[in-house]
């Protein structure tokens, strides 16, 4: 998902990108993340000219998509204020600069699943087509692309490899923009979040993606500098009731996702290593006749950190090490370490008081994400406590 603000009023760099403070799109959800269609009338020969007349995509094959978005705006909540949205869809532009960046050239080339062009749509035009509007907090918006639609989509997102043969959606899956526009209190922030069609099933294998979760929450003040893990009590926090923090001290939060540990693995206190999922997308292939091939990919898994007060460290984490990367120190060798370490503001002079608990309280979001635009959050609260004298 990118997101791009804008407005007179509109505050567009961060203290710390943790830290929100006015009007933020943290995340935006769609499900399905991913959708295979039925087409019938594509040509047998991948180089050969498609001519969107002579498709068909069968209608059972087309989804309502559910829209949800994470709009968070502190202001507007203390104001008592609505922000309202809206949200449009536009074909991709395979050689269209992706949003914010003016002048970004997005390379076309390879899987859907990779960030080719996510250009903004253009508001009137004839292939940008409302869908909905709203109430932010409002029930998820269900939109539905026609048939015709989608054909102009996938005809759109059509280029030319250096050998002349044709590609894009039709054979590395085709990316749809969403394009979601948020106002509240003066501010106006846009969104692209992109949802991936394919035209067919180009394996037999090939299943749609499962939006990733967090089943809960593991939480813990110390651990060992020189094995990364816990040496004080593990909590498991609780959506319902805010977690105490005390200010200087800080919190270690603990995302948990699909805990199954590798084979023959210890058990491990800061939890088991997720097992990744994997899933299948085309890749042009580096030879001759240069065509799409099914390949299986290992799904990345990342976290995002958000808080009202205070900040994260790190304000990313993933499920993989990086290629080239040093993991960690941990104890087992196995563990990949996925907590993010909240600090509290060095005061309480900021953070509002709860008129019905009469506490200093935080909300806190994370958000996971995988590589097929499946996303969610959790919301938590934190009660910051002064030290004791």
């Amino acid at each position: 998902m990118l997101a791009l603000g804008m407005g007179a009023t509109a505050c567009t760099s961060f203290p710390d990108v943790s830290s929100v403070l006015d009007l933020r799109v943290l995340s935006v959800q769609t499900d399905p993340s991913e959708v295979i269609l039925t087409i019938d009338g594509l040509p047998s020969d991948p180089s050969a000219k498609i001519d969107p007349s002579a498709l068909s995509i069968d209608p059972m094959s087309i989804p309502a998509i559910g829209v949800t978005p994470l709009v968070v705006d502190p202001p507007a909540d203390t104001a008592g204020s609505a922000v309202t949205w809206s949200v449009s869809a536009c074909p991709n532009v395979p050689y269209g600069a992706a949003p914010p960046s003016a002048g970004g050239m997005g390379d076309p080339a390879g899987s859907a699943g990779t960030t080719v062009g996510s250009t903004l749509c253009t508001e009137g035009a004839p292939n940008t087509w409302p869908l909905a509007s709203g109430l932010v907090g409002d029930a998820p918006a269900q939109v539905t692309l026609t048939a015709a639609q989608l054909l102009t989509a996938f005809e759109s997102d059509v280029f030319r490899d250096q050998y002349g043969n044709v590609h894009g959606g039709f054979d590395l899956g085709m990316p749809l923009n969403l394009q979601l526009t948020f106002n509240g209190g003066g501010e106006t922030t846009t969104a692209i979040k992109r949802v991936l069609f394919w035209s067919h099933r180009v394996s037999a294998d090939q299943k749609v993606n499962v939006i990733p979760t967090i089943p809960s929450v593991t939480g813990y003040v110390d651990r060992d500098p020189s094995t990364w893990l816990p040496t004080s009590p593990l909590m498991t926090l609780d959506p319902a009731a805010p977690t105490h923090v005390t200010l200087g001290k800080g919190i270690y939060l603990l995302p948990k996702y699909t805990p199954l540990p590798p084979a023959g693995a210890p058990p491990d206190p800061n939890g088991p290593t997720p097992t990744p999922e994997t899933y299948v997308t085309t890749v042009l292939s580096r030879d001759p006749p240069y065509q799409a091939i099914p390949t299986i990919e290992t799904e990345r898994i990342r976290y995002a950190f958000y808080a009202t007060a205070g900040t994260f460290s790190p304000q990313r984490t993933v499920d993989q090490n990086p290629p080239g990367s040093t993991p960690p120190p941990n104890a087992t060798g196995t563990t990949i370490h996925l907590e993010s370490q909240y600090q509290p503001p060095a005061t309480l002079d900021d953070v509002p008081v709860d008129a019905a608990t009469g506490l200093h309280l935080v909300t806190v979001w994370i958000v996971v994400r995988d590589d097929r635009g499946g996303e969610s959050w959790v919301i938590y609260k934190l009660a910051l406590d002064a030290p004791a004298n």
